[in-house]
């Protein structure tokens, strides 16, 4: 049975839709915007008549904004964007669900249907049979609706000082999403033979005609702002410039669950010297509060910018403009690793204590967690140097080298004390960790004599991370985390695979089970002879995100005919074939590549049995070898990509035919998404390694026209 096949289509379909106004007199000014996308997916046949379960995603976003010159000195400033996002799909089985289970459910595992009818299922795999749960099963809606608005009042001060303004504000945003399940069960069976050979049918769950309706909310916050201060901005003499403003602001941020309503204070006092427009200082110093990392309520983060320009000759035939510039400061964070962390966590039913002469009893009560009470907030320390060039008015360059270190990280306590205690420990404010890098960017742009027009714009950031200090208590020097990066993963060396049974027996002991001929071969790190956890080490870049990231954007344009493309990739990122993500998508071969689950092509061609001393995996096997499924440097795999990720072909009606209409500018397009896809990996895509929903090509043509 091909699963994919009877599931899915090749093809999916997007619509978008855009339109904005603008327009008003010296009194009222306005903008006004709606864009709608609706996206279907790749559900074949999900339309039953009285439902449909296909995928969708449908967004609508409304903007308005308004000002006033109410009075010459007084201004009003209003802005209001409504969002309304729904989503279709199979209950209790999202899109990732869905794919993974292609990967885990075989071909032969039972047929769509049996021979009376009911759908197929088996002992072994139960009803997951991915046509009858997208077809037969119901359907469920996501609702989820946003209110951003805020007002902003300014007030001319000219009576007190010139170019003295004040300004007030506040802003309310709002948003909930509501789940709407409407389901029904269904019978599910198999055929077997008896012991008399008859064909007998097996015939589990029950029929319900109707669908269940049921709903709940699935999340809701709120936020609510006030913000308001003083500006001011004079020339002093005839070339500088000097400007000041004093801020003032309060925010409530009201969210779901315990010790997840938040209240932040801030005051800012930013200034700004321009000497002769070559030399520009920036100086910020804020004193920011919040009851999130209560008790460190409290925090002053000073900031400052310097910059010199150099050059600043735009007539110039090589270089006309040329700016060095330096910033640096401190910066905190109210960031906590539990809600709450300041106050004693508590469970009530352990177990039961006894007393009195009838021997009565009764539930206790027990102190699960310590409070973490002293600790300072999360401080990080930046800098940062740059260059900005702009060579015969058609080049720019520019280069940033920053490093920060943070400082006051919050850190299970455990490590410093015996499990013995019995109680887990509070956190401590020692963690440590550095973060460092560059980042470059060229663009190019010239429009020639003829009306040829081209532009051409490269960007690379190299970014990694180190941590300096944690709360550890390693055994061996390789389980200390001091010196990798921030979110390694860590994992046993792989030396291949055992090749025979004098192999095993010459080899340090393994003790994650029984090992046999074509099990993975591990390195002893710690050099005890015994390959365990304690052989760990950390792989050589973080998991999270790249190091290395780049991109480019290139475009010509002649009479009104043009193409632009856009490339990104990255590389010097790790990530692991057996692990979970944290958003539920698995990885390739997640689960142990047992239980009776599917086989991919690629593991069957290069596993021991097939591929011998060539194999880039462990041996097969019907049930779970723990040996094989450590993480290793087998399924650790640095991942490096590059994509075409946007592409446009286009045509711009002549001016002069535009003219006519009243149109001021028109053009005719086709553009795509994801058409070109390169990657290390080559079963399957480098950048969302995993067995989700997977990324589509996509190509739309429209015409967009402005009036």
């Amino acid at each position: 049975m091909d699963w994919k096949n009877e599931v899915f289509k090749n093809t999916a379909s997007e619509t978008n839709a855009f339109v904005s106004m603008f327009g008003g007199s010296d009194k009222v000014e306005y903008y006004a915007q709606m864009d709608y996308t609706d996206a279907s997916g790749l559900y074949k046949y999900p339309d039953q008549g009285d439902w449909n379960s296909q995928l969708r995603y449908s967004k609508a976003n409304i903007r308005t904004n308004v000002d006033f010159q109410v009075t010459k000195t007084t201004r009003v400033k209003t802005d209001i964007l409504a969002i309304f996002m729904e989503t279709n799909g199979v209950p209790n089985v999202n899109s990732n669900d869905a794919w993974w289970h292609l990967f885990k459910v075989p071909a032969l595992a039972f047929p769509i249907k049996t021979q009376g009818g009911v759908w197929g299922g088996s002992q072994t795999y139960g009803d997951f049979n991915l046509v009858a749960k997208s077809r037969g099963a119901g359907f469920t809606k996501s609702h989820q609706r946003q209110i951003w608005a805020d007002i902003t009042l300014e007030q001319d001060l000219d009576f007190i000082l010139k170019n003295l303004k004040f300004y007030a504000g506040g802003s309310y945003d709002n948003a909930s999403n509501m789940i709407e399940n409407r389901t029904k069960g269904y019978q599910y069976g198999w055929n077997y033979y008896d012991a008399a050979g008859a064909l007998q049918e097996a015939v589990m769950g029950t029929v319900e005609d109707k669908l269940t309706f049921n709903n709940w909310i699935d999340f809701q916050w709120r936020i609510g702002t006030v913000n308001t201060g003083l500006k001011y901005e004079t020339k002093v003499g005839v070339e500088d410039f000097f400007a000041a403003n004093f801020n003032y602001n309060m925010k409530s941020e009201i969210r779901d669950g315990r010790s997840n309503t938040w209240y932040r204070e801030n005051f800012n006092l930013a200034l700004h010297y321009d000497y002769a427009q070559k030399l520009i200082a920036d100086i910020v110093l804020a004193a920011n509060g919040s009851n999130r990392s209560y008790p460190a309520k409290w925090a002053f983060s000073p900031t400052f910018g310097f910059g010199w320009i150099f050059v600043n000759e735009p007539e110039a035939s090589f270089l006309n403009y040329g700016k060095l510039r330096f910033s640096g400061g401190s910066q905190h964070t109210d960031y906590v690793p539990q809600a709450g962390l300041w106050l004693a966590a508590w469970n009530n039913s352990h177990g039961q204590f006894w007393y009195g002469n009838n021997f009565t009893s009764s539930w206790g009560a027990f102190l699960t967690q310590f409070p973490t009470t002293d600790f300072m907030q999360e401080t990080a320390n930046k800098a940062n140097l740059g260059l900005d060039l702009r060579i015969a008015n058609c080049l720019d360059f520019t280069v940033d080298a920053f490093y920060q270190q943070r400082r006051n990280i919050l850190v299970s306590a455990g490590s410093l004390n015996s499990d013995v205690v019995g109680i887990q420990s509070s956190y401590d404010d020692r963690g440590r960790v550095a973060s460092y890098g560059v980042e470059a960017g060229i663009r190019f742009a010239k429009l020639f004599d003829n009306g040829f027009n081209v532009y051409f714009n490269a960007n690379a950031s190299l970014a990694k991370s180190r941590i300096l200090e944690w709360i550890e208590n390693p055994a061996y020097p390789n389980l200390s985390v001091i010196g990798s990066p921030a979110d390694a993963n860590r994992g046993l060396v792989a030396l291949g695979f055992f090749k025979d049974q004098a192999d095993i027996d010459n080899s340090p002991l393994q003790e994650f089970g029984q090992v046999k001929v074509g099990d993975t071969k591990y390195k002893d790190v710690n050099g005890d002879n015994v390959i365990n956890e304690n052989d760990v080490v950390a792989m050589d870049y973080g998991y999270a995100f790249p190091a290395l990231n780049g991109g480019v954007t290139l475009g010509v344009e002649f009479k009104g005919l043009g193409i632009n493309a856009t490339f990104q990739g990255a590389t010097m990122q790790t990530k692991n074939l057996l692990a979970d993500e944290g958003d539920g998508v698995r990885y390739v071969w997640s689960g142990a590549l047992s239980d009776n689950r599917n086989l991919t092509r690629e593991y069957y061609d290069n596993c021991f049995d097939i591929a011998g001393d060539k194999a880039l995996y462990p041996r097969l096997s019907t049930s779970n070898v723990a040996n094989n499924v450590q993480h290793s440097t087998i399924w650790f795999r640095n991942v490096s990509w590059l994509k075409l990720r946007d592409c446009e072909l286009y045509y711009r009606l002549p001016a002069s035919l535009l003219r006519s209409i009243r149109i001021s500018d028109a053009k005719v397009f086709v553009q795509g998404q994801n058409l070109l896809s390169f990657g290390n990996i080559g079963f399957m895509d480098a950048e969302n390694l995993g067995t989700g929903y997977p990324v589509m090509k996509a190509v739309n043509m429209g015409l967009s026209v402005v009036f």
